[in-house]
C-alpha cells in the first residue's frame, strides 16, 4: 500500500494567514483531461506496504492549475493545561463554519510533552463541530521527517503528543473537500496530500487513547477511488522508520463516510519494529470506500465489539510488505455487514511475519463469511482459529473467481474451524471449507443458514 494518509485537513481560515489550496475552494478553476491518464507511479516511502499498488490507469482528468502553497502559520499562544487537561480553546471555531486545520494543529503542537507517569488529556469543546480538511498529527520529529507529516505540516515545529487521551467530548471532526493530491496525468492539485490524508494520524506517538467522538469524511456514494484510498479515518503507526507505536486504544468512536479505511494499523520498516498492544473496541463505523480495517503490522492486537457496515472491499484486510507483519491478532464479538469482496483476507510474502490469528464470535446481517488466508512462506505458518461466527444473510454464498470456497486456509498448522454458520448453495457446500496443506480441525459448522452451535455464547470481552 502506498504511504498512509487520509485525514482531517485543517486550514486556519479563521486566522487570515491560513493556508489556502484548490481543495478549500472546491477545486474551482480546474480543467480536466480528455481521457484517462496513468495513475501516480512515484515510489512510496520505505515503510509503505508494497502490496498496495495504484492501478495502471485512472479515469478522471487533471487540473491545469497548481495548488497554492500554504503560507506559514501565524504565531498563537501556547496551550495551557489545568490539572493535566488541555481544552481546545474557544478561539478555534467549534461551529463547523470555519476551516480550522492549521489553528488546531498549531495549538496541539504547543502542548508540553507528557510522560507515562503523568499523562495528559486533550479535550475538545463539548459536542463541537470542527471543520478540518487536513489530518490531525500527534507527533512531529525534529529530524528525519518524511511522508505525511513533512508534506502536510512542514511549518509546524517538532512536538510529541505521546501519553495522551484525545477526548473528543462528543465533538465531530468533519472533512469536506475532495480534491486529491494529483490525478493520473501527474498534474499536482494539492501537494499537502502527497502521502494521503488521514483524519487522525498517531505518527509514532505512543500510549495514546482516542475516544468519545465522531469522524466524518467527505466521501459520498461509497465508490472506491484510488486517488483517495489513503484517506483513512484513523491511522495508527509510525512516521517512516521513527518510533514504535505501542499501547494504543480507539474506543467509543463513530467513523463514517471515509474514502479509504476506517482504521489502518501499520508497522515499521525495520524488521522487529512492530506496532504493539493495540485495542480497537466499541466503535461504530459506517461507509468506507476501501476496507473496513487494515492490519498491516503489529503484535497483541485486539479488535472487539465494533460495528462495521457499508465496506467497499474487505471488512478486514491484511497485505503486509516483507518487513511488516503481525502476531497475536484477535477479531471477536464484532457485528455489521460483510464487505463487497469478503470478510477477511490475508496475503503475505515469504518474509512477512504472521502467526496467531483468532476470528471468533462475530456476526453479520448481510453478506457472507468469505475468509481467505494464504501463506507465501516456504514453511507453514502457525495458529488460525475461526469459531462461532455467523452470517444471517438469507441469500446463498456461491463460488466465484475470488472465493472458490467460503473459508480457505492454505499451509498453516494448528488450524481450527468450528461452530460457524452461513448459508452456502447446495452445489458449493463440498467446498465450503478448504485447508490445502494445512493441519486443521474442522467440526460442527452449519452451512444451511442455521445459527451455529456456539453463536449464542457471549462474545469474548
Amino acid at each position: 500500500m502506498r504511504n498512509v494518509g487520509s485525514g482531517a485537513r485543517r486550514i486556519a481560515v479563521a486566522a487570515t494567514a491560513a493556508a489556502i489550496t484548490l481543495s478549500t475552494l472546491g477545486g474551482a478553476g480546474t480543467a480536466h483531461a480528455a481521457g484517462p491518464a496513468p495513475c501516480p507511479t512515484d515510489p512510496p516511502p520505505a515503510w509503505s506496504a508494497a502490496s498496495r499498488s495504484v492501478p495502471v490507469g485512472c479515469a478522471g482528468g487533471a487540473a491545469s492549475v497548481a495548488a497554492v502553497a500554504p503560507s506559514p502559520a501565524p504565531a498563537r499562544p501556547a496551550a495551557v493545561g489545568v490539572a493535566g487537561v488541555y481544552t481546545v480553546p474557544t478561539s478555534i471555531d467549534a461551529t463547523g463554519r470555519v476551516e480550522v486545520s492549521t489553528a488546531l494543529q498549531q495549538w496541539i503542537a504547543s502542548i508540553p510533552a507528557a510522560t507515562a507517569a503523568a499523562p495528559i488529556t486533550v479535550r475538545f469543546q463539548p459536542n463541537g463541530v470542527y471543520w478540518a480538511d487536513y489530518g490531525l498529527i500527534l507527533q512531529r520529529k525534529a529530524t528525519g521527517i518524511g511522508g505525511i507529516v513533512a508534506a502536510m505540516w512542514k511549518d509546524i515545529p517538532a512536538f510529541n503528543l505521546s501519553n495522551v487521551t484525545i477526548d473528543l467530548n462528543g465533538a465531530t471532526i468533519t472533512q469536506r473537500t475532495t480534491t486529491p493530491w494529483r490525478y493520473g496525468n501527474g498534474a499536482v492539485l494539492d501537494p499537502r496530500k502527497r502521502w494521503g490524508n488521514p483524519m487522525i494520524f498517531t505518527a509514532g506517538a505512543t500510549n495514546v487513547r482516542i475516544t468519545n467522538g465522531t469522524l466524518v469524511g467527505s466521501q459520498t456514494g461509497g465508490r472506491y477511488d484510488p486517488n483517495r484510498e489513503d484517506w483513512m479515518g484513523i491511522l495508527i503507526g509510525g512516521d517512516n522508520d521513527d518510533d514504535i507505536a505501542a499501547n494504543m486504544r480507539v474506543d467509543r468512536m463513530t467513523i463514517r463516510n471515509v474514502w479509504g479505511d476506517f482504521i489502518y494499523l501499520a508497522s515499521q520498516t525495520t524488521r522487529g519494529k512492530l506496532l504493539k498492544d493495540v485495542t480497537i473496541e466499541d466503535n461504530v463505523m459506517r461507509s468506507a470506500s476501501r476496507h473496513g480495517m487494515v492490519i498491516h503490522g503489529g503484535s497483541n492486537l485486539m479488535i472487539r465489539r465494533n460495528s462495521l457496515t457499508g465496506v467497499g472491499r474487505f471488512v478486514f484486510d491484511s497485505e503486509p510488505a516483507p518487513v511488516h507483519g503481525w502476531s497475536g491478532v484477535t477479531i471477536t464479538g464484532n457485528s455489521g455487514t460483510g464487505g463487497s469482496l469478503g470478510y477477511f483476507q490475508f496475503i503475505g510474502t515469504a518474509q512477512t511475519v504472521a502467526t496467531g490469528l483468532t476470528i471468533a464470535d462475530n456476526s453479520i446481517t448481510s453478506g457472507h463469511l468469505a475468509i481467505k488466508i494464504t501463506n507465501g512462506s516456504p514453511t507453514d505458518r502457525t495458529g488460525v482459529t475461526i469459531t462461532g461466527n455467523r452470517s444471517l444473510d438469507p441469500g446463498e454464498f456461491r463460488r466465484s473467481n475470488l472465493h472458490r470456497s467460503l473459508m480457505s486456509v492454505g499451509r498453516w498448522s494448528g488450524v481450527t474451524i468450528a461452530d460457524n454458520s452461513d448459508r452456502v448453495h447446495v452445489n458449493s457446500r463440498a467446498y465450503a471449507i478448504e485447508t490445502p496443506g494445512s493441519t486443521a480441525s474442522v467440526a460442527r459448522n452449519d452451512w444451511t443458514g442455521a445459527v451455529a452451535l456456539s453463536a449464542a455464547r457471549p462474545a469474548s470481552r
